[in-house]
């Protein structure tokens, strides 16, 4: 739809010309993702030599996927996954996306739906809806299965071209179980309390700054991203983790870009729950990554 990429548009109509306007407007057009590439002309408009036309011309990619497959892996197993994702919902900007993945370690189902124009102003508004099932045991890394059924809400909030406030809520029902009678397993979860089912409610914010070029495949610029999250005391637990990631890109070549990725993070216990609890806990590592 025009209005889905009339609301990018930082240069305006019949407004004085300005080179980092016009310039902005394309990355805007090129940050939505549903275009392979965006191309801006100014000819001079004829008989006025003081005007000019701002031409922007795009060619658009496929914004809806339907993704089936299926594998094997020594600690997985059969592994299958399906998913029906739609970034630009009869061309209005929204996305869709659900999920399917099955193995005999994790099971997974959940929808997603986000609006990034949900006022004229630009905020935001998205939902998930989620079922998670986990077995540590088939995975040899520990002796306890999981199930977690979970909601959440989330608003983004422009503070500027390229700073985001993001605040989002959500309840969780988690249940451990399998983890028999004995073991560190059994004596976390009896320090938890609840007999291993937890109800929370939990609250988050975040500021993000991005100055990529591209939503895909970019090739220049910066992303940052800062956030606090907690379950709020009425929780069976009650804990928080905070967390900050960075990235930068260099382009060293036509063909070639330079990238730059940290992250670091914390989370403890409050309240009446000690430690972060043991199945919240960070994974650092794997194949794009050096641990610190």
């Amino acid at each position: 739809r025009d209005e889905v990429l009339r609301r990018e548009m930082r240069q305006m109509e019949s407004a004085i010309a300005s080179t980092t306007k016009i310039e902005r407007s394309k990355v805007r057009l090129q940050q939505l993702g549903f275009f392979e590439q965006v191309m801006v002309e100014t000819p001079p408009v004829v008989g006025a030599a003081d005007e000019i036309d701002v031409n922007y011309k795009v060619l658009e990619k496929a914004s809806g996927n339907l993704m089936a497959g299926f594998g094997f892996s020594q600690t997985q197993g059969l592994v299958l996954n399906a998913s029906v994702s739609q970034n630009n919902v009869l061309g209005s900007g929204k996305r869709v996306d659900l999920n399917f993945n099955n193995s005999d370690v994790m099971t997974v189902y959940s929808f997603g739906f986000y609006n990034p124009y949900f006022t004229d102003e630009g905020i935001s508004l998205g939902y998930n809806l989620n079922w998670r099932e986990m077995n540590s045991r088939n995975a040899n890394t520990a002796y306890y299965t999981m199930d977690t059924a979970g909601a959440s809400m989330n608003f983004g909030i422009p503070i500027n071209e390229t700073d985001r406030l993001r605040f989002n809520i959500d309840v969780n029902q988690q249940k451990l179980k399998d983890y028999g009678e004995s073991g560190s397993v059994f004596d976390a979860i009896k320090a938890l309390g609840s007999e291993g089912s937890y109800t929370t409610f939990g609250g988050a914010i975040g500021w993000s700054h991005n100055t990529l070029n591209s939503a895909i495949f970019p090739t220049s610029g910066r992303q940052q991203r800062l956030s606090f999250s907690a379950t709020v005391p009425g929780s069976d637990i009650t804990y928080f983790k905070l967390g900050y990631k960075h990235q930068e890109y260099f382009p060293v070549a036509k063909d070639l870009t330079f990238r730059v990725k940290g992250e670091i993070s914390y989370g403890d216990g409050y309240g009446d729950t000690q430690d972060l609890p043991f199945f919240q806990n960070f994974y650092a590592g794997g194949v794009q990554t050096l641990r610190g």
